[in-house]
């Protein structure tokens, strides 16, 4: 079997298999969906307790229905995440930076920790990611790099909180409170800011201005 470089390494192989963690000391074994559904929690760390023999299907071929799925399914979601009206072939069009995608999948090393998730948190928040998401996306590699769960979360706090201000310097402030369509756009994708006066909120992020 292959080992993709740009998730494992020599030095903190943490996904491979038997793979032993270095904080909770548990290996990485297979866990069948029948013992997800049926098994109580306390067998499961058990059975990480010690390495398990496993052995890995190779797929043989391709599977040309399951690309085109994939394909269908990554179109839908870009559809899902563009606001009506809106073009991504524009120059200001925000993009996932390589840095911040090689700390969710690699973590940094000392003495870049905290930067490299500071510098990770305000360009998942310029992509849309809201603070819920972002903090989902970048606490376990901080965790997993050797950061401190509050410094972690200070430094995506803080992240977030540049982002937010970079817009404002920018000019991205609220639409007009009685244009609904594009005012729940806007609060969608600025979960963390404050609402406009005259906006109300409302489940799922979505603002409005009462009819009466």
């Amino acid at each position: 079997m292959r080992i993709d470089a740009t998730i494992y390494d020599r030095v903190r192989a943490f996904r491979a298999p038997n793979s032993r963690h270095p904080r909770s000391g548990l290996y990485k074994v297979l866990v069948t969906p029948d013992e997800v559904l049926y098994c109580a929690l306390e067998a499961i760390l058990a059975k990480a307790r010690q390495p398990q023999p496993t052995e890995w299907l190779i797929p043989s071929g391709a599977c040309p229905q399951a690309a085109a799925d994939w394909q269908a399914a990554t179109e839908r979601v870009a559809e899902r995440q563009t606001p009506k009206g809106s073009t991504q072939s524009g120059s200001t069009a925000a993009r996932l930076c390589r840095a911040t995608l090689a700390f969710i999948r690699e973590g940094a090393p000392e003495g870049e920790r905290a930067v490299r998730l500071f510098r990770a948190a305000p360009n998942l928040a310029e992509c849309g990611c809201p603070a819920a998401l972002i903090e989902a996306l970048l606490m376990e590699a901080a965790l997993d790099c050797g950061l401190a769960p509050a410094e972690s979360r200070r430094q995506i706090e803080c992240g977030i909180a540049h982002a937010a201000s970079q817009r404002g310097q920018a000019g991205d402030h609220p639409p007009d409170v009685a244009d609904y369509d594009r005012m729940e756009r806007w609060a969608i994708q600025h979960e963390g800011d404050p609402l406009p006066p005259g906006a109300l909120e409302f489940p799922f992020g979505a603002n409005a201005q009462t009819s009466g």
